[in-house]
């Protein structure tokens, strides 16, 4: 099998992203948060640019670089820790 073919959600066995989220937030919660994210994501492209526009004017050329670098650097510790905390709580075995 190809690595790089993504594998087709079998009904049977659920979406794995969708395991995820059902270990973590509630289902009653669930579109609300993945609207949030949704959102979020979209706010992020717009104001982005703008941010990085008004780094550049003040600063220098790089700075943007290493404004993103600290926000992927959180980015990666909030990762690490919902991934901690849904591993401690996982009760089943995700297929």
């Amino acid at each position: 099998m190809n690595p790089f073919t993504r594998i087709q959600c079998n009904p049977n066995n659920g979406s794995h992203d969708q395991d995820l989220l059902g270990d973590v937030i509630p289902e009653e919660n669930r579109s609300t948060f993945i609207g949030n994210v949704v959102s979020l994501s979209e706010l992020g492209a717009i104001v982005s640019p703008i941010i990085a526009g008004a780094l550049m004017k003040q600063f220098s050329i790089n700075t943007p670089f290493y404004y993103n670098l600290i926000l992927v650097l959180i980015a990666m510790v909030i990762q690490f820790v919902i991934r901690f905390k849904s591993k401690s709580i996982r009760k089943r075995p995700i297929a």
